[in-house]
């Protein structure tokens, strides 16, 4: 059989998501091997039922370790590495064949939703069996490094939707407590081996668990010694996640009221991040919070108009590309009492989230402006 697909997965103790996401590939023609990495729940005989192939592997605290016994010794061409907690919505699993058949690349990303209500990421998930591709990495494994000798051009695209179940409020405390040493041990090990990409993409989740521990300080600091590295290095042209290192930064600085240090933020490393989309958002709303509002909608304008087409492979919050734009352009529309544009944009606000109490207001408010001719600045700032 041309072009054979295998579903690798990991598992320990994921009896409550495995029947989701083992049923979700029901209508694909593919074989399924679960590793279990020592569960005391029934997710091992959760994954035979569904007709996995069932392997156990120690944990030693490697999820590399893991994930590279889960492909090795797979019959397949091709291989679909899965959490237990993603899943395919209806009838997305079932066309990844079709891509495959005839295709001479090596490896394809799929839409990935990491956050229910955010855009869908690119995840590299699925790649040749048999040419020596393996995960490196003691968290957040990777395979970029074996990608890459065969060329950016090898890699492909699918425009197939998966989706990750994410964790409750508990499950995500226990995470970050699992993941905190591993993620220190992986800052330590990148470092070692002077690989640039993974020491940055580890640090901003080593900060991302340092603000979730309530430790702001430690994770700030954190945050600007990557990004004075960067500056730096020279380097230019951001790539998305790389962006999240500044705009993770600054939604700290919004959340703690201290609108001068991101604006102060935006302007030292504007050289390494000015080309990228989320800079012109997120300095705009940061020029917004610190009453420069011409400056700030110019900023947003200019995220609306030429950055939304480039937004696909990065994951933000939906509103941040619909709703919440469109308030914080009425906010500044109104301060420069644009109360024409401010309704507008208002409106689009309100339609699209017609349960936000705040965009509600804030249309009468502008209706009222616009019927009277008045500017109500004051009642319209955030």
């Amino acid at each position: 059989m041309a072009n054979r697909l295998a579903i690798c997965l990991i598992a320990r103790d994921e009896a409550a998501n495995l029947p989701r996401c083992l049923g979700s590939l029901a209508g694909l023609d593919a074989r399924v091997y679960l590793t279990d990495t020592g569960s005391q729940d029934y997710t091992p005989e959760i994954a035979a039922s569904h007709g996995a192939e069932v392997r156990h592997f120690p944990w030693v605290n490697d999820f590399s370790a893991a994930r590279n016994f889960s492909i090795s010794n797979v019959p397949e061409d091709w291989i679909l590495n899965l959490d237990a907690d993603d899943y395919f919505p209806e009838g997305e699993a079932e066309r990844i064949p079709s891509f495959l058949e005839g295709s001479s690349k090596i490896a394809f990303t799929l839409a990935y939703e990491v956050e229910e209500g955010s855009t869908p990421a690119r995840g590299f998930k699925l790649f040749r069996n048999r040419l020596g591709i393996r995960f490196e990495g003691i968290i957040h494994e990777y395979v970029r490094n074996s990608l890459a000798r065969f060329g950016p051009e090898a890699v492909g695209a699918l425009p197939v939707l998966l989706k990750h179940t994410g964790y409750s409020r508990e499950a995500l405390a226990r995470k970050v407590n699992r993941n905190l040493p591993l993620l220190q041990r992986e800052w330590e090990r990148s470092r070692a081996v002077a690989d640039w990409p993974q020491t940055q993409y580890i640090g901003k989740k080593l900060a991302e668990d340092l603000f979730a521990r309530g430790q702001a300080t430690e994770a700030e600091t954190m945050l600007r010694e990557l990004l004075e590295t960067m500056l730096a290095r020279g380097e230019r042209h951001a790539t998305d996640w790389q962006a999240t290192l500044l705009t993770n930064l600054l939604s700290h600085y919004h959340e703690t009221s201290q609108d001068r240090e991101a604006l102060l933020a935006c302007a030292r490393f504007e050289p390494v991040f000015g080309d990228h989309p989320l800079f012109a958002l997120y300095r705009g709303v940061t020029r917004m919070r610190s009453g420069a509002f011409p400056e700030a909608l110019d900023d947003l304008d200019r995220f609306e108009h030429a950055a939304l087409a480039s937004v696909g492979d990065l994951s933000i919050p939906r509103p941040l590309l619909g709703a919440e734009l469109w308030n914080y352009q009425g906010i500044c529309r109104s301060a420069l009492g644009d109360a024409e544009g401010a309704f507008r944009v208002f409106s689009k606000a309100a339609a699209a989230a017609p349960a936000n109490p705040e965009y509600q207001t804030r249309l009468k408010l502008s209706s009222l402006a616009l019927s009277h001719g008045t500017n109500l600045e004051h009642q319209t700032r955030p």
